[in-house]
Order: structure tokens, then C-alpha cells, then sequence
């Protein structure tokens, strides 16, 4: 069994309108959202029939329920939100498609009790502000923008940094990635509005699979002895004790160790 990377996607956009006239320009409704949505699930919800590696929460429409039930009852690993925000929100919305502001100190001190979360994106206008709370809570990574951002910039961001990521690149190499194309970029007049930040280059080496590392499989475990070649559970023991540190390991009917290979 793989230790799967456990990945929220959240999205919130507002429908809402004050009078019968009103536009969905006027009301700030962001137009490409549910694309973005639509490009991020399906890159992830391929990946996950292909691999098994990973297991994708899709929120299209998160309310500050959603958000903080969606951290209770799963072990979060990358939290990916697209939206409103602010310099202390993100804005998730109500069932009448209404704002809800989830502010960071809050949103801080709740994820400051799950220690799993390598990557944190706060896909919205102007959140670097939050970047250094939610490295403080715990959070391995924290990629946000200093300044606002358009649509069209935020749907181009998402898909290739996740295509990169699903490419077996590291958070950092997947950032990298989506910083020369948009600088470079001749297609669409943007340029790269995000930073990325950690508490250490080592949170930012991190890929999605260093999170699989532990696999439940005894087939390369072999006793060697009077008794010829079996497997065991007391081998099983022992290879869960050691986390698939080593290829193969070779025992002698005592259980002491032969020799081994490393996994390069």
C-alpha cells in the first residue's frame, strides 16, 4: 500500500448580486474560475487513475465549512486555493453564493495543528501578506502573489505549475518552471506575480513522490537457511521498521543480516 499525497483544491466565487441589474462584472464573479477548476481537477484526477499516488479534494465552491472540515477528517498535503483574497483573507463563499472572509490569523492557528502540509498556493489578488503566518503554523511552502492578478494570468499559473509538479519536478523546479514562461511568454502580456517562500530549501526540494516512499511489499525479503527460501512475518516486521530504506535485504536463518542494496 502507497502512502498517497492527499491534495485540496479549493474554489470560491461570488454570485451574488445587490439589485436586479446588477452584472456579474459589477459583482466581481470571476469568469475563468470554473475553468481553472476544470483544467486543475482533471490534470490531478488523470494522475491519480494512472498512478494511484495521490488522492485529489475538490472543493468548487468552498465555504469556511468545507475549508476547515476538508483539514479535519483528511491528511492534507497541498493546499491549493483560487478565488478572492486579500492581504489578510481569502474569501470562500456561502450557500447563497455570497463572500465569507476566512482571515489568516484564524486560518494560521486552525492548520497550526496539521504537520503534514508541504504546500500551501493562495491563488488570489495580493496575499504574500499571509505567506509568513502560514510558514509559522507549519506549512513547508507557501507560494502567494504580491500584487493582484488577472483570470487569465491565475488559470495559466495553476495548470503548468501542476503540470510540472505531476512531472515528478520539485516544488521549487515547478515554481521555476512557471516563472520563465510567464516572463517569457509572447502568447499573453503577463508576467510572474508570485512568490514562493519556506522556512527551509529543503521544504522546496520536496516532491510528490518523496511522499510514497513507504510501501508495504515484502516481495524482495528472502530467508536464507536450512529451511530454504520463504517469506515471513517476521521479515515484514522488520521491513516496516526500516521504511523501505533498502532494495533487498538478505537474512540468515537467525535473522541476522547477510548483506543488502541500497536504493540508489
Amino acid at each position: 500500500m502507497k502512502n498517497k499525497t492527499n491534495i485540496f483544491i479549493a474554489f470560491a466565487n461570488h454570485t451574488s448580486r445587490k439589485g436586479k441589474n446588477k452584472t456579474k462584472k459589477e459583482s466581481h464573479y470571476l469568469d475563468l474560475l470554473s475553468q481553472e477548476n476544470l483544467e486543475i481537477y482533471t490534470l490531478l484526477n488523470d494522475f491519480e487513475k494512472k498512478t494511484n499516488l495521490i488522492r485529489t479534494i475538490n472543493k468548487k465552491k468552498m465555504s469556511t465549512e468545507d475549508f476547515f472540515n476538508t483539514f479535519i477528517e483528511n491528511d492534507i498535503n497541498i493546499f491549493h486555493f483560487s478565488g478572492h483574497a486579500n492581504e489578510n483573507n481569502i474569501i470562500s463563499e456561502n450557500k447563497y453564493g455570497g463572500q465569507q472572509e476566512m482571515h489568516i490569523d484564524g486560518v494560521s492557528a486552525f492548520l497550526n495543528n496539521y504537520k503534514n502540509i508541504k504546500l500551501a498556493v493562495l491563488n488570489g489578488c495580493s496575499t504574500e501578506a499571509q505567506a509568513q503566518k502560514l510558514l509559522d503554523a507549519g506549512v513547508g511552502v507557501v507560494i502567494t502573489t504580491f500584487e493582484d492578478i488577472y483570470e487569465l494570468e491565475a488559470l495559466t499559473f495553476s495548470e503548468i505549475f501542476y503540470k510540472a509538479l505531476l512531472d515528478n519536478k520539485t516544488i521549487r523546479e515547478s515554481f521555476d518552471l512557471v516563472q520563465n514562461y510567464l516572463d517569457a511568454s509572447k502568447d499573453i502580456s503577463i508576467y510572474c506575480k508570485w512568490t514562493i517562500k519556506s522556512t527551509s530549501k529543503e521544504f522546496e526540494n520536496w516532491k510528490i513522490s518523496d511522499n510514497n516512499n513507504k510501501i508495504e511489499d515484502i516481495n524482495n525479503l528472502f530467508i536464507l537457511g536450512d529451511f530454504g527460501i520463504g517469506k515471513t512475518k517476521h521479515l515484514q516486521n522488520i521491513y516496516n521498521q526500516i521504511n523501505k530504506k533498502y532494495d533487498t535485504i538478505y537474512f540468515d536463518a537467525q535473522n541476522e543480516v547477510l548483506n543488502f542494496s541500497e536504493i540508489n
